[in-house]
């Protein structure tokens, strides 16, 4: 189920047939301010995971370094493999030598040692001088991959972890309003669900699912700029070393 709901993902992600349609739309956005900032540039990403946006970045960017934790990455369906596999406090990596380094939905799954603090720090020493960081972290999103999801950190709190990592000129952006909110925890919740059930329950309900997704995010697409700091499903930061 999970290499289906991957392939799901990947096709069509994007769209709002998809039950995650607004995380996944305010991370593409995470993604093309990367590539338009990192042409002809080295980039280094933290918790590569599988690695979707590697053939999408490389079309501009000078190369890509993926790196994953050595048991947290078994849990990943890819024929594309890490660059690295180490704990991200001490990837032994040279100083000053990443353009850019990405950092995307990874914050809630840092415990020690490798804690937040420990990783962004580790990010501004292989950062190059007046190098990136983009950063994204869910706020008001389910909790998902329960044994490994740790934190959540409001727009403030990643402000600060930056700051006290060495880095300046940090912008920090909540993404999603009361409404997406409500939608997308909806949509997870259902589909959740349905994974718990038996299949031939699932060959009835997905479609409906699917259904209910497209009727949902497209309602909500009306109400989407809505300006509503207090429900962010989603952090996007943007910081120079």
């Amino acid at each position: 189920m999970k290499n289906l709901w991957n392939i799901f993902t990947d096709k069509l992600g994007l769209t709002v047939l998809h039950p995650q349609y607004y995380m996944n739309k305010y991370n593409r956005f995470a993604i093309k301010q990367i590539k338009n900032f990192s042409k002809d540039k080295t980039i280094v990403d933290f918790g590569c995971g599988r690695m979707s946006y590697k053939k999408y970045l490389l079309e501009t960017c000078k190369s890509y370094f993926g790196i994953d934790h050595p048991t947290e990455s078994k849990n990943y369906i890819s024929n594309e493999k890490p660059d690295l596999l180490t704990h991200f406090e001490k990837t032994k990596l040279k100083n000053n030598s990443y353009n850019t380094a990405m950092m995307l939905e990874v914050l809630e799954y840092l415990e020690r040692p490798s804690t937040p603090e420990e990783v962004l720090k580790e990010i501004h020493r292989i950062l190059k001088k007046n190098g990136k960081i983009f950063l994204t972290s869910p706020f008001m999103y389910p909790i998902h991959d329960r044994k490994i999801d740790r934190n959540r950190f409001t727009a403030q709190k990643i402000n600060n972890l930056l700051k006290d990592a060495g880095f300046k000129k940090i912008k920090v952006a909540q993404q999603g309003n009361f409404y997406v909110f409500v939608t997308t925890s909806v949509l997870v919740y259902m589909f959740k669900k349905i994974n718990n059930l038996n299949k031939m329950y699932q060959l009835f309900l997905i479609p409906a699912g699917l259904l209910l997704s497209l009727i949902l995010n497209i309602l909500t697409l009306f109400f989407e700029n809505n300006n509503d700091d207090d429900f962010p499903i989603n952090i996007l930061a943007i910081a120079e070393k």
